[in-house]
């Protein structure tokens, strides 16, 4: 029976700019029920980042707020390695890497809700 209660999950995942298929594995499987898992990539290898076998984050999409309403804030990384920029409302500006990095939980700068991830 649905009884109509949200509840917004803040555990901390903790994330990097470069990452293994294993980490990737791991984030993917925060939460999940057991026998559910995200089987992940078994193929790549597990360097840290673009031509080593593993991944580059390029975008963060992150949440403020509650479950009846907030704000989204969007952090993208054209290129690897390159300077990161915030999209918030009509507000465009470039941040630091540190800032991107420290999304996590339910603290005032938010909750990642997707992390984009290349290889």
């Amino acid at each position: 029976m649905d009884t109509g209660n949200r509840h917004k999950v803040c555990d901390k995942v903790e994330y990097g700019a470069q990452l293994t298929a294993s980490q990737v594995k791991e984030i993917m499987n925060f939460g999940r029920p057991q026998g559910k898992e995200w089987a992940g990539d078994e193929t790549r290898g597990e360097g840290g980042g673009s031509g080593a076998g593993g991944y580059d984050l390029f975008a963060v999409l992150v949440h403020i707020g509650g479950t009846q309403g907030g704000h989204y804030i969007a952090y993208i990384r054209p290129e690897a390695g390159g300077k990161w920029v915030e999209f918030n409302d009509c507000v465009v500006r470039e941040v630091e890497e540190a800032a991107v990095l420290a999304c996590c939980g339910c603290d005032p700068a938010g909750v990642p809700n997707v992390l984009l991830m290349c290889c």
